[in-house]
């Protein structure tokens, strides 16, 4: 997996998946998440999850409960 392939991540995958795979980043704790045609669908921090626990989602629920869609780029 390369280095920029570790950051892009389904928008479907759990909260907990997406915990995961942040905290296994070296630089800029941030995950792209991506549709089936890997079009932008948002993005998410590891305070963005942090603020959704604090909302009640779980860790089973899907990731873009918590993420900002339609980030800047």
């Amino acid at each position: 997996m390369s280095m920029h392939e570790k950051h892009i991540a389904s928008f479907e995958i759990s909260a907990k998946e997406a915990l995961k795979r942040i905290n296994s980043l070296n630089l800029d704790k941030v995950l792209f998440l991506v549709d089936k045609k890997n079009r932008l669908c948002g993005s998410v921090t590891d305070g963005d999850l942090r603020r959704g626990f604090l909302s009640d989602i779980k860790l089973e629920d899907p990731v873009k409960k918590c993420a900002k869609v339609k980030p800047a780029y």
